[in-house]
């Protein structure tokens, strides 16, 4: 028991070594930490209409995207983490896309989306989804 605890932990200290950056936003908006897994963010400054209105629509597409793999059978059944990371996606994303909805850019949500969207993709590209 102790040794599966001792992996564990160094199984997280590694993941938190590796945390996905958020290629897709606009640059400049989100700075990540090294705090937690998906760690995260601080605002960055004002947002424009037009950074405001291009990230909503990414974080759509991420949200449709992690829908559709959470909901498919291949996905269920499929060895690697990719159903946890899609089920991330589709929680964080939906909290940004609520938050969009009543006008807000909330930098922390919008970071956790990109970066769950990364390791879905991981495991998205080797899959043939």
């Amino acid at each position: 028991m102790r040794g599966f605890v001792l992996f564990t932990a160094n199984l997280f200290i590694l993941a938190g070594l590796s945390v996905a950056t958020a290629a897709d936003l606009p640059q400049g908006y989100l700075r990540e930490s090294n705090a937690g897994f998906c760690g995260g963010s601080e605002y960055g400054g004002p947002v424009s209409p037009a950074v405001f209105e291009s990230t909503r629509q990414i974080v759509w597409q991420h949200l449709a995207l992690s829908i559709a793999i959470s909901q498919s059978p291949r996905a269920a059944y499929d060895t690697s983490p990719l159903l946890i990371w899609a089920n991330e996606t589709k929680n964080y994303c939906g909290f940004a896309s609520g938050f969009f909805r009543t006008g807000e850019f909330d930098v922390q949500t919008i970071s956790q989306c990109e970066c769950f969207y990364s390791l879905m993709q991981q495991y998205v590209t080797r899959g043939g989804y």
